[in-house]
């Protein structure tokens, strides 16, 4: 318990930490476990595969003539589930994030880019120490020279000498050495790089993973940054997913149950990379519970501060809390009946005033006027139409993350001076990478924050976040985000602006107005630029929805009707012709109005008044059929092969029914079937008769045509004739029932039940027959028959079987009865030894070889298993009763005092304690025996019957007393003839405060308990006499292995004086369960 708290505690501290939001990225997770070294062994870390060979500063560097790759420090990857499967579950979609422009070209990490091998170094390549150099001579020498730049800047070419050639171009390098090299040694050189040296430079500033980076000679600003991940970029798309899940309000007991059930939270993500697949530990996934399960921080802070009990508590106050809430509901509920009641009584009494006019009066202002129709369809019906045929989106949230690193100011610092200022703009829009200096040793590049940034999105080619610069207008923005589409509409360009941190503002523009205005539409950091798209829908045309093939839109001309767009070869099956309707907007306000029409006198007969003259933007519906009316159908059930519900059609009779069903199965009763047929008016059913094979004959007085809610049942042939069973149990292969052929026998039976067993009795079996009277009675005659003569065909025994006859064979006598009973300890041959029916302890114990010398017969243990199941369920029922009598009392006044219902309240606790200690207690089975030398034992009454499932052990002396119980010190002491129990308990310091002395007892070591005498004269209670210490005893009051047990006052805890021989019901318990209880 103590593990499992301390666990839970660790995983609080966790939470508390700002470590474990999930905004913060693994560069923070490492660092925060560097400064607690103490917790990293407790989260499970996956090592980053080392998916290319770069290095951090400061590691070795193998030796190359490749160039230098380079390297990121190796991070440790934390495995963390993320909640978009949570919230994808709950049905809530996540809303759409834009990209910052230019993040893509970081997205993919370091172990996307490789720099490419034997790269030809150019003419302006600076030579620096590290850097190795191939001179090639011939001609009065033939020799190659590896050198390599010192630190000093200089070769050494043997018999030339030191040359200094750091900081030289590689241009000038050739020159200078050939020089040297041809006008000392007269021969020909040619000079050429080896391994190329690495540097290492500084990334700082607003990146992913700033820091110091071991890189190639060769490496550039732009390099340098896809190594650390680019300028940081924060999405805001897990803080949304998490405030969506406290909107679901997840209840703190749901928590609280799953913490105590040790349950996880197992989420199925796909990783983004291989890097950050990795398998979650416990502790990740109880994390996850607490982190993404919370119902509020409020809720989080109050668990924190909670221990075990108080969670139980915290719970329990709950629950008292759900069940106010609802009486409250209720009450509620009852109160807005009355008040509904009283209203309608009111009312009701308003109107007995009223008069036979008022009363006409009253009902024509109720009236609806209803249109004359063919049907009536209400203005629902005209509403589920449209949602089922059309159907409206909403517009889809936006989120923007949180550019934190400038991509248009990358500055690269040299000597503290500034060298360079990379825009990756430049790069991205037009391809430009003069800015993208080469690396030197050294070199720090620094990411700045940006100075302003702004979303442009809706229908322009690149939508994303924007970094601009100074003054940056509106239109120079939009030539960013690659201008608008053709989709896009010029005259609303709204911008959405943040005013002095106070307000929210709505710009709007147009095209033609920036174009027009002198003063350029400048934007500020944190514009949202908005462009909408042209109307959806086109300003010539009419729309088709419905039951019909080629639904969508139409070209309206002028007198274009109804017909001309929907013709008879349009339709889709079950079209309903006697309605439709066309939903009109009328300008300006574009409010919308049903227009209904008759479709078929519409496109068949073209009726002026149906076949209307349509208008732009008008939207024809057409129905089918059972849009509006439930589709008629039958019930094919019983005896069919596919039973269930059928569309009913036109002229549809029996045999067609039966045939959609399948057709009738084998157990079929074909000259029998009803029909259950409801009156749609009245909705009175009746019930038809008809004879099936007839119908199947198509002989029409019995194949009937069926009509709406028809439910044709197919009885089972048993129905008519009932199945003739027998039944065969007993030693069989497979008992059970079985039908009964013509002229069945006994042993058909046998040989259609598998045969029978091995253990089989073949001399007597019997047989039970059932004979009626008449159909007045019945009764049971019982004949035993001998199943060898009926396997071997006499007809006396092998006799015909009628139906319901029962044969019961039964099994040999002791069949396979083994008993076994266990002995262990102290015996010559211990072990596990089957017994016969009768045997006695004696005799087993003389075929165990008898004892050893060593054996301790008073300390012998003999457990049986009939014995232990009656000492458990009496155990039980003790427990039962005193949690009865003890609990009885557990009202708590309202007149007491707040300090006596909280003594009420710890006394409650103790006994329900108490009480719950005694139903752990498991009984042993043991039963008191009394060894002795087997002549002896033979014929006394320790000389029991052995049961199967019997246990012996018989032990070693044990040379020691034990002491429990209210003493100053409990412990285990050696035995010796001249102390007595008192001796015993004078060493353990004597007797404590509570101690009572009236009721010491001792566990005696063969299972029994007794209690202690004080004086000459003790009471005998088994003898019912007062009688003399000692008198009459066979055994010595302390023996060796005995336990001596002072139990505590019962007046010491006051609720105890409410069960009466408390420490004769605890001896009791004792020994049943081979322990010694401690008092509460």
């Amino acid at each position: 318990m103590k593990k499992t708290i301390l666990f839970l505690g660790i995983i609080l501290v966790l939470i508390a930490t700002p470590l474990f939001s999930q905004d913060k990225g693994a560069q923070d997770i490492e660092k925060y476990l560097q400064s607690h070294p103490e917790l990293r062994s407790r989260i499970p870390t996956t090592k980053t595969p080392a998916a290319d060979p770069r290095k951090p500063a400061g590691a070795a560097m193998e030796e190359t003539t490749a160039p230098a790759t380079t390297a990121t420090p190796e991070r440790v990857t934390v495995a963390f589930p993320t909640i978009e499967s949570l919230i994808r579950e709950k049905g809530i979609l996540p809303p759409e994030e834009l990209k910052v422009f230019g993040q893509q070209l970081f997205s993919a990490g370091p172990a996307s880019f490789t720099p490419p091998a034997n790269m030809p170094v150019t003419a302006d390549y600076i030579v620096g120490p590290d850097d190795t150099i191939v001179v090639n001579v011939w001609g009065r020498l033939n020799e190659t020279y590896t050198l390599t730049v010192q630190r000093n800047g200089s070769v050494y070419i043997p018999q030339v000498g030191s040359i200094h050639v750091a900081g030289l171009t590689f241009k000038q390098l050739v020159e200078v050495i050939r020089k040297e090299v041809e006008s000392v040694l007269g021969v020909t050189a040619s000079v050429t790089m080896g391994a190329l040296r690495s540097i290492t430079v500084f990334v700082v500033g607003a990146v992913k993973q700033p820091g110091a980076y071991t890189v190639s000679a060769f490496d550039t600003i732009l390099n340098a940054l896809i190594y650390s991940g680019g300028p940081e970029v924060k999405s805001l798309l897990d803080e949304w997913y998490r405030e969506k899940l406290r909107q679901e309000n997840i209840d703190v007991r749901q928590l609280m149950e799953r913490l105590k059930k040790g349950t996880t939270t197992a989420l199925t993500v796909a990783p983004k990379s291989a890097a950050k697949t990795a398998q979650y530990s416990t502790l990740m996934q109880l994390l996850a519970i607490l982190k993404e399960e919370r119902q509020s921080e409020d809720v989080i802070k109050r668990v924190r501060e909670l221990d075990g009990e108080q969670l139980q508590k915290e719970v329990e106050s709950l629950e008292v809390v759900d069940v106010r809430k609802e009486k409250y509901a209720n009450l509620k509920q009852l109160i807005e009946k009355i008040k509904m009641d009283k209203e309608q009584a009111e009312q009701t009494k308003d109107y007995e005033k009223l008069d036979v006019r008022q009363l006409e009066e009253e009902l024509r202002k109720l009236e609806i006027t209803v249109e004359s129709q063919e049907r009536d369809y209400t203005l629902r019906q005209h509403i589920f139409a449209e949602e089922r045929y059309k159907g409206a989106q909403s517009e889809k949230e936006v989120l923007l993350p949180v550019q934190s690193g400038s991509m248009r100011n990358i500055q690269l610092k040299r000597n503290d001076t500034v060298v360079s200022a990379f825009d990756l703009y430049d790069l991205l829009l037009a391809g430009d990478k003069s800015r993208d200096l080469r690396l030197q040793q050294g070199d720090v590049i620094f990411v700045p924050k940006p100075e302003a940034t702004v979303a442009i999105y809706g229908d322009v080619k690149v939508p994303a976040v924007y970094e601009l610069k100074k003054d940056t207008s509106l239109l120079k923005a939009l030539e960013l985000a690659g201008g608008l589409k053709t989709s896009a509409y010029g005259g609303q360009i709204q911008v959405q602006r943040y005013a002095n941190n106070q307000e929210r503002v709505v710009l709007d523009t147009s095209l033609e107005a920036m174009k027009a205005r002198k003063d350029p539409f400048i934007l500020q950091d944190g514009d949202r630029v908005r462009v909408f798209p042209v109307v959806d829908e086109d300003v010539n045309a009419v729309y088709l929805f419905g039951n019909v093939k080629r639904p969508g839109k139409y070209q309206f001309q002028t007198g274009l009707r109804i017909s001309e767009v929907v013709t008879e070869r349009d339709l889709q099956p079950e079209t309903d012709l006697s309605y439709a309707f066309v939903k009109r907007f009328k300008k300006p306000e574009m409010t919308p109005a049903i227009v209904s029409f008759k479709l078929g006198e519409a496109i068949l007969k073209k009726t002026p008044a149906e076949d209307l003259a349509l208008q732009p933007s008008d939207e024809i519906y057409i129905f089918r059929q059972w849009d509006f009316q439930t589709k008629p159908d039958i019930a094919v059930s019983g005896e069919v092969r596919n039973p269930g519900k059928y569309p009913l059609q036109k002229n549809m009779r029996v045999k067609d029914a039966l045939f959609m069903a399948g057709g009738p199965n084998f157990n079929a009763y074909l000259n029998l079937a009803h029909i259950f047929r409801t009156d749609p008016k009245t909705r009175e059913a009746t019930m038809l008769t008809v004879d099936l094979s007839q119908a199947l004959a198509e002989r029409d007085r019995d194949n009937i045509v069926l009509q709406n809610k028809d439910r044709l049942v197919v009885h089972h042939i048993q129905e008519y004739r009932p199945e003739k069973l027998v039944t065969i149990e007993g030693e069989v292969r497979h008992p059970g029932q079985y039908q009964l052929t013509e002229g069945m026998t006994i042993r058909d039976l046998v040989f259609a039940a598998g045969n029978i067993k091995e253990e089989a009795y073949l001399d007597d079996a019997e047989l039970t027959s059932m004979i009626t009277d008449n159909g007045r009675g019945v009764k049971y005659e019982q004949k035993n028959l001998n199943l060898r003569g009926a396997f071997a065909g006499d007809a006396g025994q092998n006799v015909r079987l009628q139906s319901y006859d029962r044969l019961f064979v039964k099994r040999i006598p002791d069949w396979r009865t083994e008993r076994f009973v266990t002995v262990r300890g102290e015996v010559k041959f211990p072990g596990r030894y089957i017994v016969k029916k009768g045997e006695r302890l004696s005799s087993l114990l003389e075929r165990v070889g008898g004892y050893k010398d060593t054996a301790y017969l008073r300390g012998a243990f003999f457990a049986r298993e009939r014995v232990r199941e009656l000492q458990q369920k009496g155990l039980q029922d003790m427990a039962e009763r005193m949690e009865r009598e003890l609990l009885s009392d557990t009202g708590i006044s309202t007149a007491l005092s707040a300090e006596e219902v909280a003594a009420k309240k710890i006394v409650l606790e103790q006994k329900q304690k108490f009480v719950e200690s005694l139903q752990k207690l498991k009984a042993t089975g043991r039963m008191t025996i009394h060894l002795a030398h087997l002549r002896l034992l033979k014929g006394s009454e320790y000389d029991i019957e052995l049961e199967d499932g019997d246990t012996l052990l018989i032990p070693q002396k044990n040379s020691v007393v034990n002491v429990a119980g209210a003493v100053m010190s409990q412990g285990s002491y050696i035995y010796s003839e001249k102390m007595t129990y008192q001796d015993y308990i004078s060493r353990t310091g004597g007797y404590s405060r509570n101690a009572d002395t009236d009721n010491i007892f001792v566990m005696k070591v063969d299972g029994s308990a007794r209690k202690l005498a004080r004086g000459l004269l003790d009471w005998s209670p088994s003898r019912n006499r007062w009688e003399l210490a000692n008198y009459g005893e066979e055994t010595q009051p302390i023996e060796p292995g005995d336990t001596i047990v002072v139990p505590d006052k019962v007046e010491r805890i006051a609720w105890l004086r409410e069960f009466r021989d408390i420490t004769q019901i605890l001896m009791n318990a004792a020994v049943a369960a081979g322990v010694v209880m401690a008092l509460y």
